[in-house]
């Protein structure tokens, strides 16, 4: 039996930690918008930073059942498809990221 050059669980395990990390971001420019919610629009601020920690909440959420499950499809040897989760994080991320531009340029 040849021994194998890579673990399959290695990979899993980094992209958590890149999702992780996503929610890090995440939350950290959530907590700079409600910052800066006393000098600009306070609402809209308020709001911003409230969908981007709600936002990060779900990344962490999603990462986790993400890991699980990819890690039952390894040891069960099927294939690890999943695009859509990627495509709706994506599109979330560019949405939050505009509007928080956006409230900087006001």
């Amino acid at each position: 039996m040849t021994p194998r050059l890579w673990d399959p669980g290695v990979q899993n395990e980094r992209t958590a930690l890149a999702w992780a990390r996503t929610a890090l971001g995440l939350t950290v420019c959530a907590l700079l918008a409600a910052r800066l919610a006393r000098t600009h629009e306070p609402r809209a601020t308020l709001a911003v930073a409230f969908l981007g920690m709600a936002t990060a909440g779900a990344v962490l959420y999603a990462a986790s059942r993400r890991y699980r499950a990819r890690a039952a499809d390894l040891r069960a040897g099927r294939p690890i498809v999943a695009p859509a989760a990627v495509l709706g994080l994506t599109a979330t991320v560019h949405a939050l990221g505009l509007a928080t531009l956006a409230l900087l340029l006001l």
